[in-house]
Order: structure tokens, then sequence, then C-alpha cells
């Protein structure tokens, strides 16, 4: 026992002079064994913009992708900064593309952002080493530290601009404002989200000096930066990025769709299970009488709204109903744990480390195009600094090593396990690519594929094309492999028959990214826990062949406010001598088309607009959502250069055909077209249609709007712009 301990402070003592080397190494036995881990979900993106940057560095999304299905730019696509892949760029230059390349650079940058906690935790608690092993057997830090995406150095840039900030408020020093704001501004041109974060610094800088000073540097800095790229970009592009991104948000919000208690209890949700690390260390944070009234009363509250009022979130069988329970306590454990460190001591750092907890849960829940863990990542460092404090101030009986070692162990093989979980999801599609350009592309045949993420990075690598559904024209005995569990993918028996198929096997008790499973890790769409752990079946990798020349269509990415169809699989006439391949990466789609065009309407720039909307009609003509909204604009336009009620009515009507007069929005704008044709009792009737139609889906919003509009076609007037 007295050897035991000795060799326990000599230990302690090595690591105190020397964390550093401690970090690195806990760095590398966490992160380590991911090193050949495949290209995953978004990583493709951030590989392909480095490749392009080392031909053409300043116009870093200059290039078409086909990554929604359809050909659209980059630029369009990417909603994130470039940043991480000028990195890439660099990296691929001199040490080649190799996936454990490529995650060694994303070692070395986990190594910056856990060397930054720790030096942040130095200022904001008595124990930074402990912060960082609370961070680093965090489940969503585990996974994020395992990808090749932007989340890890943009959390690793903000870290660093916090831990200067905090300098320069003790210092005075100018330079450490300068300093702090540059690297706030690169964790924004990392990751747009980051700019969420910079009230921290406001409210960190007021509570420290209580007036105006050279901290506004480190505020005004990274606000220049990002005017900047927003400058260039635009003069690059059709629009600035960062404003691009923002309106993709906007227009694809998740939340949209979601009530508000749905939305709360989803943010709870992932926010608990992204930190379920944090109720293993509950024993040593609280009294067991509070943890047993609190767990209790949770509990009971959310059985007792599942069963009196039948709300039910989480759905599938009891074993997911407990576990979205748990993450539903786990996230609010931590809520209690800000507002236990709040009550205690409301001092500047507590109050920092509260705004920079609600900046990530209100990004996450309310501005992010989904919920996600990834989003979550942020708040890993001020809750893991809120556990060391609490941990510390509980005294010896709260805060040896053994008794942590009883909540550190198995934190970090629950994070291992989702990780390794991941990583597993990840290989199984670079395995199943291998094995079915192996199989089937070696043929005269040529070979397609449906889906994405990772499955379509090494489907393309290994040769083969990925499936336009604007564009593509397949041919008698051409091939068509469908993954499973992945997204874009619709499977048709016409013209096809089965030929092969490949079966992969996750792991058969966890899920991460899984529908089936429910768990929805990178988006909350694919499932309502980040992770779950249940029975997953394989995957399923199908091979088709064309039995006879068919052409594809999906409508499936330009809905606007109605639904349409999915790959829709159609016979086409024999190609004439010297047609055009079926794949024309060379021009934009449909799809990007009209979302481009939906952007620059809503900044007023119509003519571009309907420029757009008219190239998306040359690219799929019987599209009814370019219809349709060329149609509005042609109808009430403020600017007399682009009305022209006849063509209105025109394409309203085409659009109302193919909706088969069963959607308000289409009738809605055929009933302006025709008032703006003079055609007035026409619009009376497809206005009172449109109502009609509105009132019988439950659109209250949309049957007010077109009431008035309907009493102005009855006065002989036309729709307002």
């Amino acid at each position: 026992m007295v050897a035991h301990r000795q060799w326990a402070q000599r230990a302690k003592s090595w690591a105190a002079k020397h964390p550093l080397m401690c970090v690195a190494a806990l760095v590398l036995v966490f992160f380590g064994p991911f090193l050949n881990k495949a290209v995953h979900i978004d990583d493709p993106l951030f590989i392909w913009t480095a490749q392009h940057i080392q031909a053409h560095p300043a116009d870093f999304y200059g290039f078409n992708v086909n990554w929604t299905g359809a050909v659209a730019p980059m630029w369009l696509d990417m909603c994130n900064p470039p940043l991480l892949s000028y990195l890439f760029a660099l990296t691929g230059s001199l040490f080649g593309w190799h996936e454990a390349v490529l995650h060694a650079v994303c070692l070395l940058m986990t190594f910056g952002t856990c060397a930054g906690i720790y030096q942040l935790a130095r200022s904001w608690c008595e124990s930074p080493l402990l912060v960082v092993l609370l961070a680093l057997v965090t489940p969503v830090f585990l996974l994020s530290g395992t990808g090749l995406m932007c989340d890890m150095l943009m959390l690793g840039f903000w870290v660093w601009a916090v831990v200067f900030f905090e300098s320069g408020l003790k210092t005075g020093s100018l330079a450490s404002f300068i300093f702090a704001g540059f690297l706030a501004g690169l964790s924004v041109l990392s990751k747009y989200s980051a700019v969420s974060y910079l009230p921290v610094l406001l409210v960190l800088a007021a509570l420290r000096t209580r007036r105006a000073g050279y901290w506004m540097i480190g505020i005004l800095v990274p606000v220049a930066m990002i005017a900047i790229y927003e400058y260039l970009t635009s003069r690059v592009y059709e629009m600035g990025l960062f404003q691009l991104a923002a309106e993709f948000s906007r227009s694809k919000s998740f939340l949209l769709t979601s009530s508000w208690g749905t939305r709360s209890l989803t943010g709870l949700t992932f926010l608990g299970g992204s930190l379920l690390s944090s109720i293993f260390f509950a024993p040593g944070l609280w009294r067991a009488k509070q943890i047993l009234a609190g767990a209790g009363l949770l509990l009971g509250a959310m059985a007792f709204a599942m069963v009196v009022f039948d709300f039910d979130p989480w759905g599938g069988d009891w074993l997911y109903k407990a576990q979205g329970l748990l993450f539903a306590v786990a996230g609010m454990h931590v809520i209690l744990l800000v507002a236990a460190e709040l009550r205690r001591k409301p001092d500047a750092v507590s109050i920092a480390i509260t705004m920079w907890i609600l900046c990530g849960l209100i990004f996450s829940t309310l501005m992010n195009w989904t919920i996600s863990a990834r989003s979550l990542l942020p708040v890993v460092p001020p809750v893991a600094i809120l556990l060391a404090r609490r941990l510390s101030r509980n005294g010896p009986g709260g805060f040896t090593w053994t008794r942590l070692g009883f909540a550190l162990v198995p934190a970090a093989l629950l994070g291992l396990c989702l990780a390794g979980a991941d990583c597993q999801s990840a290989n199984l599609s670079r395995d199943a690519a291998k094995r079915i350009t192996a199989q089937y592309g070696a043929g005269p045949s040529r070979l397609y594929f449906q889906g994405h993420w990772g499955f379509q990075y090494y489907m393309q690598r290994l040769g083969a094309h990925p499936l336009d559904f604007e564009r593509a024209t397949l041919e008698p005995g051409d091939l068509l492999a469908v993954p499973g569990n992945n997204y874009d993918v619709a499977i048709t028996a016409q013209s096809t028959e089965l030929v092969g198929s490949v079966e992969m096997r996750p792991l058969p008790w966890v899920g991460v990214m899984d529908t089936r499973a429910g768990a929805g890790f990178y988006a909350a769409e694919w499932g309502a826990l980040p992770f779950a752990f249940a029975s997953v079946p394989p995957v399923s990798f199908q091979v088709l062949k064309m039995t006879r020349r068919a052409g594809f269509r999906s409508l499936l990415h330009r809905t606007q406010d109605f639904s349409s169809a999915i790959a829709i699989q159609s016979p086409l006439p024999p190609p004439s001598p010297g047609s055009a391949p079926a794949q024309d990466n060379a021009v934009m789609g449909a799809d990007a088309h009209v979302r481009l065009a939906l952007l620059l309407a809503n900044r007023g720039r119509t003519g571009k607009a309907v420029q757009h909307y008219r190239a998306a009609l040359e690219v799929l003509p019987d599209d009814p959502v370019a219809l349709n909204n060329l149609a509005w604009i042609l109808a009430t336009s403020s600017n007399p250069e682009f009305r022209d009620g006849r063509e209105a009515v025109r394409l309203a009507t085409q659009a109302a055909d193919l909706t088969q007069h069963k959607e308000a929005s289409v009738l809605g704008t055929l009933a302006a077209a025709y008032a703006q044709a003079g055609q007035f009792s026409n619009a009376v009737e497809s206005a009172q249609a449109a109502i009609d139609l509105a009132n019988a889906t439950g659109r209250g919003t949309f049957t007010s709007r077109q009431g008035s509009y309907l009493q102005l076609y009855r006065a002989g007037k036309t729709a307002p712009p």
C-alpha cells in the first residue's frame, strides 16, 4: 500500500511538471486507434475542396459536386468555411491523401484543443488536468475527434481565443486582445457557428472591467474578418457564403417541422446524450438524497406526461423510451449544474460559463438547420470545468483519483464504444465500395450508385459514377449500386433486376447514425436520440441491372410548400447517334438553380432569380416548384419589366396540372397569374379553391393571406408584390 501511494504521488508530481505531455499521451490513447477510420458523413466535402484548392487556391469552392442527388456548385452545397480544407490541401501536397495522414492532422488539432482547454482551466478551476480528462471521455468529444470535419478545429481556435482574451483582461495587453480576436475570427472561418459564441467575450469583458477598453478590439477583429470574408466571397460567388449558410439553416431548419415542446425536448435529449458521461460523476457532485429526489422527480414528470397527456416524443419500444428518458435526465443534470454554480457564486467565470453553454444550446436547438450532437461539441469545455470546480469543492471525499476512477472508466468505455461504432459504420461503407467495384466495376457495363457520404467518396475514387436524378440516362446493362443506411436513396423495381448484394455488419448492439436504431448523432431527422443501444441489423448494398433504357427525375429537393415525387423512373427512346453522355458534371442541375433563385429572390435580386428559374426549367421542364415560383414573380413583381400575365398563367397551369390541382400554394399562384392576365373570374375561382384546400389541410396562415387576395380579385385588382 505504501509503495502504491508513493508511485501515485510520483506520477502526480510528474504530471504536474509535464502537463502537456500528459495531455498528448491521453489524446494519443483515446484517438490513436481511429487513425485509419474511413472517410465518413461530410468528410468528403472537405477533402474534395482541399484537392481543388491545390490547383485553384483563390477559388476554393469553384467546382461542381453531386452531393444531394443532382449536380450543384460546391459553394451552394457546402455550408462550412474552407479553413480546414486549406490545411488538408497543404497536408495532401506533402504527405498524400491516405486516411491515416488526414486523421494525424486532426489528431494534432485535437491535441491543440485539449492544450487550450488545459490553459483555460488553469485560470478557471483548480484541477486543469482533470478538466481535460473530463472533456476527453465525453461522447461528443470522442466522436467529433475521430472525424475529418471542422468541428474540432473551430473549438480549438475558440478555446485559445478565450485564453488570450482572459490574459488580456488580466494584463491589459493590447496584443493579447488582438491575437484573441484573430483566433476568434479563425474559429468562425473554421465553422460559421462559432459566431454564436462571440457574446461570451462581451459578457466576460463587461463583468471583468465594467467599462470600455482595449478588450473591444478582441470583438471587433473577428467581426472585421467575417465582413472581409463575406465581401470577398460575394465577389467570387453569387452571394456572401456566411449569409448563404445562414439562409440554408433558416430554409432547411428541422425545427420548422416540430412543435416547441418537441424541439426543446430533442435539444435537451441531445445535450444529455452528448454529455452523458456527466451522469457517472453525480455521486461526487450531489448528496445521495439529492440524486434520488432529483432523478425521481424528473423521471416521474416525464412518465406522467407520456401516460396522461399521451406525450411520446421518442416512440419505439420501452428500451428506446428508457434511453430517451435517461438522456433527458442527463440534459437536465447539466442545466442543474449550471444553476447550482450560479447560485453558489455568480462571479465572472460562472456567468461566462453559463453564457457559453447557453449560446451552444440556443444555436443547436433554435438556429442550426438540424439538432445534432456535433453542434454541442463547443459546450464540452465549460461543462468539464463546471464538473471539476464542483468536484474540487466537495473535498477529498469527492476528489480522490481512486473514487474518480469509478466514474472515469465507465465514461471512457462508453465514449470509446460509441466512437468504435461510428468507426465501424464508416469502415463498412469503404469495404462495401471496394467489394462492389471489384466485382461489378471491371466489366463493360457502366457502374452507377446512389447515396452519398463516405460511400460516395470511395465509389467515385474507384471509378463509379454518382446517379444524377435530374440528368442521368441509364442504358440496358448499366449497373446501379444502392446502399442501405444512407440518404438520397430511392429504390425502384421499374426497368431493373437485382443481380447481387453485399451485406456489411455494423456493431450489432449500438447505433450512432442509423434510422433503424433511431439514432441521429449527426442529424436529428435520423433519430430522436444521438445514439441508441438497440439491435442493429446488417446493412445491405444492392446492385441492380437496368433492363431497358431509363431516365431519372427527382423533385425531392425542390419541394417548397408542397410534396412531390421521388426518383421517378421513366422509359426513354433509344439514344440518337453521338448523343451527350448521361453525366454532365460541368452543368448546374435544376435543384441548384432553384435553390439559388430562392435565395436571390429573398434578397430582392429578381432579375437573377428569374434567370436561374429559367435555367432550372431548361434542365427539368416539368419541375413544379420552378414553374410555380417563376409564375409568382411574373404575376406579382413590383418591377413592370418582369410582369407577364400570359406566361404566368401558362407556367402556373402547368404546375397545377403536375400537382393534380391538390396543392394550395400552386392554386394561389394560378389565381395571381389569372389576375395579372386580367382574367379575374378565373382568379376568384382558383383563389377560392386554394382557400378550401388550405382549410382542409389546416394551413390557417395561408388561408388568411389568400383571403385578402380573394377580395382584391373580386374588386378587379391584382395581387400585391
